[in-house]
């Protein structure tokens, strides 16, 4: 997770390495969500980090060194989230691909 500024907006860019969703898809070496808050998106600052939901957002994956938009087939959906700095973990909540996930784990800060 990295939470950046730009101006008055905030904005958070999470990565996900080697993803597979279902057996048949190929493993992707990396995939990035960008959240932009004010654009469909609300990342909102905590006592111990921050939290992050959003509509829909579509994915990023990485072939060698190019990101590319996963496309609609791939819109993660009903997205939300925590990052706890301090404690150092996270959860993150969605929909895609008609699968609900879950995940939830530790920061290596």
């Amino acid at each position: 997770f990295k939470q950046s500024t730009e101006g008055a907006q905030k904005k958070l860019r999470f990565a996900m390495k080697n993803v597979k969703f279902v057996e048949a898809m190929p493993t992707l070496n990396e995939m990035a969500v960008y959240f932009n808050d004010g654009d469909g998106c609300t990342i909102t600052n905590t006592a111990t980090g921050y939290t992050f939901e959003c509509a829909q957002v579509i994915p990023y994956y990485k072939t060698g060194t190019t990101e590319i938009p996963g496309g609609e087939k791939f819109t993660m959906t009903n997205v939300k989230g925590t990052v706890d700095l301090v404690n150092r973990k996270f959860t993150i909540d969605f929909d895609c691909m008609g699968i609900h996930w879950q995940d939830k784990g530790s920061l290596y800060l």
